[in-house]
């Protein structure tokens, strides 16, 4: 197999920069592009049609030979996506992620998109798993906007939690939810917390052999959203620092 040269990582917002982080940590000469589409509205509120629409818009923008969708609703529709190069989506990751752990139930913590559309419960419930599914979509604005806790966010992490109460573990279905975890671990703090990102991360290196690419080693951030907000945000929620740049999408 052919070293991918370009990588092109995808969110909505930061919540996939852990994601770019470890794929650059795993593999320095890895050329890779973050692209934040803070200007859409939340993923997780748009239409399937929509929603994959505008996503083909932006990887039309720029160059790539892979494409990792970090967003759990970008990947809800990656079936309806046509692209030119390999699309990796988090949620076949997560699934497996669930199923490596020895429970019998699991909380499943998504935004809109991917929890009306079942695509974490039907999975696992045909694997034979107690799914209970809630919608968090309120969570990953807050994290956008730099507030990880606070009484705004723990109001919202307890509406968010309720439904999900005895599980075995919950499953953090929007890369937003990590930079709450300690909030989180607050109101449930015998439930164990599955991060889809890590598996993720290893599957693509492995897969695609990054650990042999032979690029650079650069990481460029682009965001359709405030490169200034973006860059705060990310220092707060994940401690990274990034300087991103405007990417401007033609209407």
């Amino acid at each position: 197999m052919t070293v991918p040269a370009r990588v092109v990582i995808l969110d909505w917002g930061i919540g996939g920069l852990p994601l770019a982080h470890a794929l650059r940590e795993a593999s320095p000469g890895a050329d890779l592009l973050y692209i934040s589409d803070r200007a859409s509205p939340p993923y997780g509120r748009l239409g399937r049609g929509d929603l994959a629409q505008r996503i083909m818009t932006l990887l039309q923008s720029v160059e790539a030979d892979l494409v990792a969708l970090a967003c759990n609703a970008a990947s809800a529709v990656l079936e309806e996506l046509i692209v030119s190069c390999p699309v990796e989506g988090i949620i076949e990751h997560g699934i497996r992620a669930a199923l490596e752990r020895d429970i019998a139930s699991l909380g499943v913590l998504a935004g809109e998109r991917v929890t009306e559309d079942g695509s974490y419960s039907t999975p696992l419930r045909e694997h034979g798993l107690q799914v209970r599914s809630s919608s968090g979509q309120r969570l990953s604005a807050l994290v956008e906007r730099g507030q990880i806790d606070g009484p705004e966010v723990c109001t919202a992490v307890t509406a968010a939690l309720a439904p999900l109460q005895e599980t075995d573990a919950i499953l953090l279905a929007c890369t937003h939810y990590p930079a709450l975890a300690a909030v989180i671990e607050r109101h449930a703090p015998r439930t164990p917390l599955i991060d889809p990102t890590p598996a993720m991360a290893r599957a693509i290196v492995e897969r695609y052999h990054l650990s042999q690419a032979l690029g650079a080693g650069d990481l460029h951030v682009r965001t359709t959203g405030c490169p200034a907000e973006m860059r705060r945000a990310a220092s707060i929620a994940f401690g990274l620092s990034v300087r991103p740049q405007r990417l401007t999408i033609a209407p």
